[in-house]
């Protein structure tokens, strides 16, 4: 009379496994028993709670996941999974847990240029990815619109001024209406004259150079008036230069 074969799980939890027909071998654990970190079932802890893998075993790990790619309808579902996930915000015990974990705690020296390198193409390829997009008309009347710009209090003087010397003239265009060179000009000149007029800031442009701004726009055949905020208070003579501007070839 054959005996018959008994197998336990070699997680330790001295439960029997199954014959696996497919392989015609006997299975070594018990479905779950062999996840890392996980606690098995009866809340027995894991056979593998707290040994870490040798440097062989990691080099087979690392050589398995290089180079693998996953297929367009996985990363769908991946998508999807993140997208649609719910995310529980973490409880007062476990933010607890997690700052006594990390107290004490100190990068190597190694880890930390790894840290810096890091940030450092992040950020490179950020302000790359940030300048190309600045130079797309649609996405700078997008953010236009997005931050609710509007003229300011000397924009709407000078615009009152525009209005009085050349009715229909001059248009306000400083909200994302017209983009020239990846820059948005304050007022333009719609009666086909190719005329563009810049207020600057006394405060906010103190440290730019209004010729940067003319060569910029001359590239275009546009020609470019700025004007200063203070010079607002001296209505006489920016009226003059005004003139002076808007009758020039």
């Amino acid at each position: 009379m054959k005996r018959k074969v008994i197998k336990l799980c070699e997680c330790g939890c001295k439960e029997k496994v199954s014959w696996f027909k497919d392989k015609k071998e006997w299975r070594k654990y018990i479905h779950g028993h062999n996840r890392k970190g996980k606690e098995g079932v009866k809340g027995r802890k894991a056979w593998n709670k707290g040994i870490s893998p040798s440097l062989e075993t990691k080099e087979k790990i690392s050589k398995a996941s290089r180079n693998r790619k996953c297929s367009e309808e996985t990363r769908q579902k991946l998508s999807l999974f993140h997208k649609t996930r719910k995310r529980k915000p973490c409880s007062l015990n476990t933010k607890r847990k997690i700052s006594k974990a990390n107290k004490g705690y100190k990068h190597s020296f190694e880890a930390k240029e790894k840290i810096t390198i890091f940030a450092l193409k992040n950020r490179q390829n950020n302000s790359e990815r940030q300048s190309q997009l600045w130079k797309d008309p649609n996405f700078i009347r997008k953010q236009m619109k997005a931050r609710g710009v509007y003229p300011n209090k000397a924009e709407l003087i000078l615009s009152d001024i525009l209005d009085n010397l050349f009715s229909n003239e001059y248009k306000y265009v400083g909200d994302g209406e017209f983009i020239l060179a990846g820059k948005c000009p304050d007022f333009i000149n719609v009666n086909g004259k190719k005329k563009i007029i810049e207020l600057y800031g006394d405060y906010w442009h103190r440290n730019d150079d209004p010729q940067d701004r003319i060569k910029l726009f001359r590239q275009y055949g546009y020609d470019t008036l700025i004007i200063w905020e203070k010079e607002l208070k001296n209505r006489n003579r920016l009226r003059q230069n005004l003139i002076n501007f808007h009758e020039s070839l």
